[in-house]
């Protein structure tokens, strides 16, 4: 595209933005589109009100974050926050999501201690999470993701737990 084109392409996303309500990024709230992969897609609204498409971070009330890291068989821990890749996810109905890769309970497992595993999406239920009372929790399991400990350590990994014990993480999305 030359230098005329991206300009005059500028302006009218601009333009629109400003006559039709639009986002940013030029298209009609709420549509959005990640430039990384260029797809435009509806964005959904969490029960807060705020769109929740674009990748974020899934904090602990402790102060950690959810972190794919380089562990080879791709497991969550949890990991002192900082903004790497390995700790951004994009929520998309009742999935969560990094890259093309969704989090699963390994093995389609539904037993407490399960592991929470990043693979590839297949759309299962062990694929599919809900939120309730900032926990995140299994659609097919009914558990929550948490921990083995009921200290919350920098590394442990992540894994279902039973909601109503204190092993049961909250989260904040950032």
């Amino acid at each position: 595209m030359n230098d005329f084109a991206f300009r005059k392409t500028t302006l009218v996303l601009c333009l629109s933005s400003i006559l039709c309500g639009c986002t940013a990024n030029g298209l009609p709230a709420p549509y959005s589109i990640n430039l990384s992969f260029p797809v435009i897609t509806q964005n959904q609204i969490n029960s807060g009100g705020y769109y929740i498409n674009d990748a974020e971070q899934i904090r602990t009330t402790d102060g950690l974050c959810l972190d794919t890291g380089s562990d080879q068989q791709n497991r969550l821990t949890l990991r002192e926050c900082k903004h790497v890749q390995s700790q951004l996810f994009s929520f998309h109905r009742d999935r969560i999501t990094q890259g093309e890769k969704c989090l699963d309970a390994a093995g389609q497992g539904t037993k407490e201690g399960t592991p929470i595993i990043l693979y590839s999406c297949t759309g299962n239920d062990n694929q599919r999470w809900l939120t309730d009372d900032n926990k995140i929790k299994g659609k097919q399991s009914r558990k929550c993701l948490g921990t083995n400990s009921i200290i919350v350590r920098k590394g442990d990994p992540v894994v279902l737990a039973d909601c109503d014990f204190s092993r049961a993480l909250e989260f904040t999305i950032r």
